[in-house]
């Protein structure tokens, strides 16, 4: 190790050594609280959260299997562990039917029902915009008002001859509606043969269904087609005015071959989903807004009516979820909106969205890009912008996964009260969606939402009841740092059938999160935990310092690109146009955040207005980081746009080589530097700097500042940061256990940053609150042990616990101050930890399969236990025994700590009678000092498993249902329906098997050691 890092770390102790408060937690505090307007209230609320930031949950109603005794069973449940509130989406996954049906009167009178229960619980209700959990429509919506695509039929003709007959309509469908009667000059080759425009699909809007999170942008800028796949312009013949209402048409063909197309639109059968058969429908033409409107009030109002205006404030939200119902490409008001906007007329390029090839590839990806271009700006105007309007006439907010959708999804977001994000398990930043979190933030910072919700935790089949909260923490605080501050659980299973376990399943997906799994009702101090992060972290303003202005591909999914030490937003051209200026020195919304640099990212073009207005800010005194564009993406004012770019980017880049500072007016052009650099360059500090792998987010509040600080892995860390704070004492607060301790600052340096040296277990997690009316404290600079300096980390020194300034090893202790001041500790000697031994009484929980009472004479796992009631059970069981505490334990300044060893998985700790709470993550261990006694103390740790267990010891038995391969129900058998127990002795019922009798069974229950732990103050 080297000496001179050694001494600068023994230095910078200032971790939090004594504590401020602590208090028991509230079981749920109002929905509504009045905004903290000074440190002490903002600590009050802290400690008890307002139900208002407590994390909610996507209920899924399966296929409408719903009862009243469910739906008051689930959302008290809910209410019970810390869940504020629920989206519904009514979904088919594998369950057979429900006693009623999606949106006849019994489903309505249920929906109401749900309302009224959920306001007499102080909860919230979020409904999706229609069944399903994708897509907006339904059986209502007629196919002329559904998602339109281009169709065409072909005839090949030969010239030289006049040609009578007749064109067949393009499709089948009964909305069916022509556009053109084109002829197009091309040889006679078969349709397979032809030349494909690369991923034409994705390109001309004709992609269905789900596409993850592919987008797309065009071909190389020296990318082309060969010379016979091309059609002239030129060779494209109008021929619409000779065709007759019937199709038949009479045309003198000119010398070589043809193809005579006709051209319509129809309704491209892109449908939502998933629901169950004959509930479905099509998906709304996402460019009209008549069909929004249509939609809307046939769904939303027709529901928002049917709860009255005694559900408002209950009901809040109405909300559009996963797009997978994949593009479109026209509305019957297209050709006029197109023209409106892009400046010429689209006819001669029609041939182009059957994967033709006009005048040459360039041309051709061009006007690709002008139809994506068109397509995206209709959508966002009448379908996002007017659902959100819609809603607000109808007192609910809009809440959106605004990504993947068929336009620029920043664009899109713009128009959404909450947008939302969606991470999945086991992952977390997959590169399917973990991206979502920062551009869903990006979007609700500037348009000034406080709130940015997220589908969290969503899983596969490998979850099978194996996730619980000690496993998702990190991926929740990475989410956190990204921006989110509402968690959204995926999911919670209605479950219609009371005391059935684990009961009704989504299928294979999302995290098993009701009231059925067996630590649900455990699960209360993770959700205050997430309702204490979730309620700062909506405080105040975030603090972003750049702007990365994202490609105007509209297609182009947006991918997460960290800046070491600072932090930034994302936007699209819609807020970039309409909103974004320069004043001040800095780059700025309106009445929103404000940054000092703009990254422009391209993809090699960038049209004339957006460049125009990037050199216009930089001539005001903007600061840019990127380099020049080499061509328009556009056929508007082509080819003339690609001229005036050129002249744009000498101006702004210069004509030679770019350089890596270059001013322009009053502004600088940074290029072939990262934005890190360049923010260096403008001297601006880092927000944070660490020298180990942290996570944070930074948010001011009334004149103070507040960082959120996590650790991504699973070591201790000791991570000396710099804050770009100064002036200002330093709290650490603890989201686990609502304490605040004051650290006050280790050293403040002439480069205007606060050091503090923050101690992060596995996982750990830490606001720093640096409040400007706090009194100062001596801080800390050193501490000794025997003249040795000690390192503030629990790997390096186990002598001192540097969280809570607790003594574990004898010694003569040294604390220096900042004033220079030392005061001596001396521990002579701390007694040796006790270890708790068996025998133990174990009662389990009884028709789980076990016996009521086993003796364990040491601990083992209980998968192990030669009875196979045992070995199967899931569920809680509960250690009892009595335990002798040495006096000397229990001597002045001393605490004394219960360690449990290893859990599998939580466990909950009761000495003498006094509950001492869940433990529901390493390290399992608690302060028993309050309860404990010198002699003999009455101890009983309860200890709650998984569910595989007990699932795989059902496998054993026979079937007592129908089941399809795949484990899903062919029908509810009738024992079931009748409230009897299985047929088969089966003592769990699950909707869909995911376990199988020759799996492995978890390790499970108390597996210690146990020891008792005598630790002195420091």
């Amino acid at each position: 190790m080297n000496n001179n890092r050694y001494k600068k770390r023994s230095g910078l102790l200032l971790a939090a050594l004594s504590l401020l408060g602590s208090g028991s937690l509230s079981a749920q505090s109002k929905t509504t609280a009045p905004a903290a307007t000074s440190p002490e209230q903002l600590k009050q609320a802290f400690l008890q959260p307002p139900g208002s930031a407590r994390p909610w949950v996507y209920w899924t109603w399966l296929s409408s299997n719903l009862s009243r005794e469910g739906i008051t069973a689930d959302l008290e449940a809910m209410k019970r562990v810390g869940i504020g509130g629920a989206l519904i989406l009514d979904v088919d996954q594998g369950t057979p039917l429900g006693p009623m049906k999606f949106m006849d009167s019994q489903w309505q009178e249920m929906f109401k029902y749900t309302v009224q229960e959920a306001k007499r619980l102080g909860m919230e209700i979020n409904m999706n915009n229609g069944a399903g959990y994708y897509g907006s429509g339904g059986s209502w919506v007629p196919p002329e008002m559904g998602m339109q695509s281009v169709v065409q039929s072909e005839v090949h003709v030969s010239g030289g001859q006049t040609w009578t007959g007749k064109l067949a309509k393009a499709g089948p469908s009964s909305d069916y509606r022509d556009i053109a009667v084109l002829a197009v000059a091309e040889p006679d080759v078969p349709a397979k043969d032809r030349y494909k425009i690369p991923d034409f699909d994705m390109k001309g809007l004709k992609w269905y269904p789900w596409v993850a999170y592919r987008g797309i942008k065009n071909s190389p800028l020296d990318a082309t087609a060969p010379a016979e796949a091309i059609i002239p312009r030129s060779k494209v013949i109008d021929l619409t005015p000779k065709m007759a209402a019937d199709g038949a048409l009479t045309w003198a063909v000119p010398p070589g071959e043809w193809t005579i197309l006709r051209l319509g639109h129809q309704f491209n059968g892109h449908v939502i989903g998933p629901v169950p058969k004959g509930q479905g429908g099509p998906e709304t033409d996402k460019l009209s807004k008549a069909a929004t409107n249509f939609h809307f009030n046939q769904f939303v109002k027709k529901l928002n009516d049917v709860v009255g205006p005694e559900g408002r404030g209950t009901l809040v939200a109405t909300h559009i979820d996963s797009w997978e119902g994949g593009g479109q490409n026209w509305t019957p008001a297209m050709r006029a909106e197109f023209k409106r906007r892009r400046g010429y007329d689209l006819l001669p390029y029609l041939p182009v969205l059957t994967g033709r090839v006009v005048e040459n590839l360039q041309i051709t990806e061009r006007f690709l890009w002008d139809i994506r271009k068109t397509v995206s700006e209709l959508m966002v105007e009448n379908y996002v912008a007017e659902f959100q309007q819609l809603a607000h006439k109808n007192n609910l907010t809009f809440t959106f996964e605004a990504y993947t959708t068929a336009g620029n999804d920043l664009d899109a977001a713009n128009y959404t009260d909450e947008p939302m994000a969606e991470f999945w398990t086991p992952t977390g930043q997959g590169a399917d969606f973990y991206p979502t979190t920062k551009s869903m933030a990006s979007a609700a910072h500037i348009n000034g939402h406080s709130i940015v919700g997220a589908e969290s935790m969503t899983s596969t089949d490998k979850e099978k009841w194996l996730w619980h909260p000690a496993m998702i923490k990190k991926i929740g605080d990475d989410a956190f740092c990204q921006g989110v501050n509402r968690f959204v659980f995926h999911r919670y299973a209605s479950q219609r059938f009371i005391g059935r376990e684990p009961g009704m399943q989504m299928g294979p997906w999302g995290l098993h999160y009701e009231r059925t799994n067996t630590w649900w009702d455990w699960s209360g101090p993770w959700h205050t935990y997430l309702a204490r992060c979730q309620y700062l972290l909506r405080q105040g303003e975030l603090v972003t310092d750049v702007l990365n202005l994202q490609p105007e591909e509209p297609l182009l999914r947006f991918q997460h690109t960290p800046i070491k030490g600072y932090d930034y937003d994302a936007c699209g051209p819609d807020s970039f146009f309409k909103r974004l200026t320069f004043s001040n020195g800095q780059l700025g919304f309106t009445n929103g955040p404000k940054y000092r640099l703009l990254v422009v990212t391209h993809n090699g073009t960038m049209t004339v207005p957006m460049l125009t207005r990037i050199r216009d800010l930089v001539r005001q005194g903007a600061a840019i980081v990127g380099t020049p564009p080499t061509a328009t993406p556009s056929l508007t004012n082509y080819p003339k746009a690609d001229a005036e770019l050129k002249k744009l980017c000498a101006e702004l880049w210069g004509t030679g080589a770019p350089v890596a500072e270059r001013p322009v007016g009053k502004g600088k052009v940074f290029s072939g530097i990262t934005p890190a650099e360049a923010m260096a360059k403008l001297n601006v500090t880092k927000d944070v700097a660490s020298d180990q792998e942290v996570r944070w987010i930074h948010r001011k509040l009334n004149g103070n500042d507040l960082y959120f600080v996590s650790n991504p892995t699973d070591n201790n860390l000791l991570a000396t940061c710099d804050f770009r704070v100064t002036g200002k004492a330093a709290e650490l607060w603890d989201a686990e256990t609502g304490r605040t301790m004051p650290i006050n600052a280790l050293a403040t340096t002439e480069k205007g940053v606060t050091r503090l040296a923050l101690p992060l277990g596995p996982s750990g997690s830490y606001f720093v609150f640096f409040r400007q009316d706090a009194p100062a404290v001596a801080a800390m600079q050193s501490v000794t042990r025997n003249g040795q300096p000690l390192v503030a980390s629990n790997e390096t020194s186990p002598a001192i616990n540097f969280i809570t300034g607790e003594i574990t090893e004898p010694g003569t202790y040294v604390i220096t101050t900042a004033d220079s001041k030392s005061r001596q500790v001396a521990v002579a000697a701390l007694p040796a930890p006790v270890a708790v031994n068996g025998p133990w009484q174990v009662r389990f929980q009884q028709r789980r399969g076990a016996p009521a009472e086993v003796k364990f004479n040491e601990l083992t796992s209980w998968n192990q236990h030669p009875d196979k009631g045992v070995s199967y059970f899931s569920g809680t069981a509960s250690y009892s025994k009595t335990i002798t505490i040495p006096a000397e334990l229990l001597a002045t300044d001393n605490r004394v700590y219960l360690d449990l060893g290893k859990v599998a998985v939580m466990a909950k700790v009761t000495l003498n009678g006094k509950d001492l709470g869940i433990l529901w993550k390493p390290p399992y261990r608690v302060d028993i000092t309050p309860a404990a006694k010198a002699g003999n103390n009455t101890l009983e740790v309860a200890v709650v498993n998984l569910w595989p267990n007990r699932l795989i010891g059902d496998e054993q038995l026979p079937e007592d249902s129908e089941r399809n391969t795949n484990g899903t129900l062919k029908a509810w058998p009738q024992w079931l329906l009748d409230g009897q127990p299985s047929p088969a002795g089966r003592l769990t019922f699950s909707s869909w098997r995911l376990w199988k009798k020759a799996d492995n069974l978890q390790e499970s229950g108390l597996l210690g050691p146990v020891t008792l732990q005598g630790v002195r103050k420091l």
